[in-house]
């Protein structure tokens, strides 16, 4: 039953991670959730665990705050928002989620996660790595179209679905890497890494550069201070890392700020993103401590958008829930964080979706959720601190 369960959440969440089959439609990737969900319910006689599991009182509360808000809407406006039903159920199936695979991976053992992962990482590398070279002799297949305008999509007219998606593939694969260093796992592994990397560009998506290159540099200084606390390396990896940082800072202010400054004042629509949060800022002011409720639309320019076009997780709970859920939410991915500290890729690879989620996507994606809960469940399983 294990192995089965485990097959389908790598399917599921693989199919609703890149593809347009994702929560808040119907399709195959959430058929396949589902399922996994009922065999879950089943191994376990009903009995999921929920007193402990910490991210599902954040989202009883922020579906609690966002119903109030809801309610409220309506009694001052008399009007019912448009696609609210499949807002809630798209929700109401996140939480599911969240309870069914919490309760899973905190029955397995630590090997069988690192074992689930293993084939997680070495099946989507497969499949992504024949995908990309197939893109490029043809620009379809079976009459789908495998980019989006110019940018690489794949199965889904949203670029940063697959950028967000390939992110992960990455850092997960550094989970992989053994001594010795130069061993062919370990060549595979970053040739690997490279094709994945040139996916990813091939997106265009800058918050994927930017996350990425974030969560690496963070990946790096742990290592690295890990490194310092060992008196025999410690004086020479000081030096070398300062001397780097200096030419890297130098470099980037030098050559590169003006870069820096379009990865948040332009994206392919031509709204800049900090402007996009502030005018996003503005309209929740009215409104801070509840929100607007389920179908909260902001009005940019005459041009009527949904709070997960604010581009901003955050910004997105805020205007649909009010203050209490997003600081609720900040304090979780925290906490979440510090719970990672000794253990430099998993705070790398928390670090960044979470990035990733403050310019790019909203709460409903599976993959934010299955890289936090898992991540958790190995730091929770490991007896001792592990440094990396």
């Amino acid at each position: 039953m294990k192995n089965l369960i485990n097959i389908l959440i790598i399917t599921g969440v693989t199919l609703s991670s890149f593809t347009t089959l994702r929560i808040g439609f119907i399709g195959p990737s959430e058929l396949i959730l589902l399922l996994a969900v009922l065999l879950i319910i089943i191994s376990n006689r009903g009995l999921l665990l929920i007193k402990n599991n910490i991210f599902i009182w954040f989202w009883i509360i922020f579906l609690l705050s966002t119903c109030f808000s809801t309610i409220l809407s309506f009694y001052y406006s008399g009007n019912l928002k448009e696609d609210m039903s499949s807002e809630v159920i798209a929700y109401l199936f996140t939480i599911v989620l969240i309870i069914s695979y919490y309760t899973h991976f905190l029955r397995l053992k630590k090997k069988e996660i690192d074992k689930l992962l293993y084939r997680f990482y070495i099946i989507n590398s497969i499949i992504f790595v024949l995908i990309f070279i197939y893109s490029k002799i043809y620009k379809s297949i079976l009459g789908v179209k495998l980019y989006y305008g110019e940018r690489l999509s794949l199965f889904s007219e949203n670029p940063h679905q697959l950028s967000l998606y390939i992110g992960v593939i990455i850092l997960f694969g550094l989970l992989f890497i053994n001594k010795p260093l130069l061993s062919l796992k370990n060549s595979i592994i970053f040739i690997n890494s490279i094709v994945l990397i040139n996916i990813g560009i091939s997106t265009l998506s800058t918050t994927f550069k930017v996350s990425l290159t974030i969560s690496l540099i963070i990946i790096l200084v742990f290592t690295i201070l890990n490194l310092i606390s060992n008196k025999k390396t410690r004086y020479s990896v000081m030096a070398i890392f300062i001397l780097v940082s200096m030419v890297a800072i130098l470099y980037i202010f030098i050559f590169h700020f003006e870069f820096i400054y379009n990865i948040f004042a332009n994206d392919e629509n031509g709204l800049g993103r900090i402007w996009l949060w502030s005018e996003a800022l503005k309209y929740s002011a009215d409104n801070v401590f509840v929100g607007y409720g389920f179908g909260t639309v902001i009005e940019v320019e005459s041009n009527v958008i949904d709070t997960s076009e604010a581009h901003n997780i955050l910004l997105d709970i805020l205007l649909k829930a009010g203050i209490l859920p997003a600081i609720i939410f900040v304090i979780l991915i925290l906490y979440t964080l510090f719970k990672m500290r000794y253990h430099s890729i998993y705070l790398g690879m928390v670090l960044f979706v979470f990035t990733y989620s403050m310019a790019g996507f909203t709460l409903k994606r599976v993959i934010l959720w299955f890289v936090i809960i898992i991540l958790y469940i190995l730091v929770t399983k490991s007896k001792n601190r592990i440094k990396v």
